[in-house]
């Protein structure tokens, strides 16, 4: 069952992307209080929020992220409720983002097509702890 769950949830973010993509950037993270549903994320970036729809906390990359509890201050204590791909570029970049349940890559979750802008989940949202660009989902 949670096989068939996680592929669920594959397939709604990746049918959820747009034909636009994502070239990797190097720019560091950063953690804010969202002031208004979506708020905080840049184009170029992958945003996660700590509350459904885009509310809550927010935390934003342009790059791969092996442990990102380290650098966003509520990682530790919340999940990743939504997110939101506002990755760029043209296709064969780098423009959707492969999500996992550990550090450094492992145990994989989910893919978000550049576009996706939604919910991960049941309520309590997923306990995201890396991830990184990939040129497809």
């Amino acid at each position: 069952m949670q096989t068939k769950k996680r592929n669920r949830i594959k397939l709604g973010l990746a049918a959820a992307g747009s034909a636009l993509a994502m070239a990797a950037s190097l720019g560091a993270g950063s953690a804010s209080a969202a002031t208004t549903a979506w708020s905080g994320c840049v184009s170029g970036d992958v945003c996660l929020y700590s509350g459904a729809n885009g509310t809550g906390s927010v935390c934003v990359w342009g790059r791969d992220m092996p442990k990102w509890t380290d650098v966003c201050s509520w990682a530790d204590e919340k999940n990743a409720v939504s997110i939101w791909n506002r990755g760029t570029g043209g296709a064969g970049t780098y423009r959707h983002v492969k999500f996992y349940l550990g550090d450094n890559y492992t145990n994989y979750y989910a893919c978000a097509a550049q576009g996706f802008k939604g919910n991960t989940g049941p309520d309590a949202g997923a306990p995201i702890r890396s991830f990184k660009w990939a040129t497809s989902c």
